[in-house]
């Protein structure tokens, strides 16, 4: 079974799973749950399982709210984006809401996705992706013209342009969806020997969850802390890539006053 079959099957376990018993027309409870198991420590994800399946819903939430804490803290730049896909684990949510999370996540456990994104596999398959257009009807799909490109499509395309990289360099998606091309680009760059996180990636996509998304696989496939992307109609703002940096930098800002102050209290 190559990943991409193995994640798509991983999504049809999430999907299925989330909607079992359920008609509730939301997508960023289960994209949740996919990315709370995408950054789970590859040194610790199995023991990290084990305890998830032991621990009751409630408690549970109250794990992954401190995995998602941790990560932000140590990815400040990614706060604003992730957002639309995580705030609702911090606005206490109902129980009922808590408890289809967890069994959502089991879903992606026992699915095993850990085999995935719990190993170097991380590189070569977008799992949320996967689940995304997964949980998005068809009619959904072309309605907001979200398209989303085949992986090997997306590796051959990278080849292709990238005949030779330098460090520094940046890459940009306009239409990132969850950072296909964006993996397929880190692959090439690699096997030129090159790091991805010494790179400088920008992404655009309407769908905030797709920029969600993407933030996450910033985070599993490596990209570094260099990641600028924009939720919006890139056609009618051709600045967009300005307004982004500018976003990130005030997030950062923020972030480092809020360390400062916390630093402070604690003389």
């Amino acid at each position: 079974m190559t990943p991409d079959e193995h994640a798509a099957q991983v999504a049809a376990a999430i999907d299925e799973t989330w909607h079992s018993g359920s008609s509730e027309p939301r997508h960023d409870v289960p994209i949740s749950a996919a990315a709370t198991v995408c950054l789970l420590r590859p040194d610790d994800a199995e023991s990290m399982a084990k305890a998830i399946h032991e621990q009751p819903a409630a408690a549970f939430l109250s794990t992954a709210r401190h995995l998602w804490s941790s990560v932000l803290r140590a990815r400040p730049g990614l706060v604003h984006l992730v957002h639309p896909m995580v705030n609702w684990m911090f606005d206490d949510p109902a129980a009922h809401l808590v408890d289809r999370f967890k069994m959502t996540v089991e879903a992606a456990l026992d699915a095993d996705q850990l085999a995935l994104t719990g190993t170097k596999c991380r590189y070569d398959t977008d799992q949320l992706g996967h689940l995304l257009t997964r949980l998005k009807s068809r009619t959904a799909l072309r309605s907001n013209a979200q398209i989303y490109t085949p992986p090997d499509l997306a590796l051959v395309a990278a080849a292709l342009v990238l005949d030779r990289v330098e460090l520094g360099q940046t890459f940009c998606d306009p239409v990132v969806g969850t950072g296909g091309l964006l993996r397929a680009a880190a692959q090439v760059i690699r096997r030129h020997g090159h790091d991805p996180a010494d790179m400088v990636w920008y992404g655009a996509d309407i769908d905030p969850l797709a920029i969600a998304a993407t933030a996450v696989n910033s985070v599993v496939w490596g990209l570094g802390r260099s990641v600028i992307l924009y939720c919006g109609d890139t056609l009618s703002a051709p600045n967009w890539a300005r307004e982004a940096f500018s976003a990130r930098r005030d997030v950062l800002r923020i972030a480092r006053d809020i360390e400062a102050i916390n630093f402070l209290n604690q003389l």
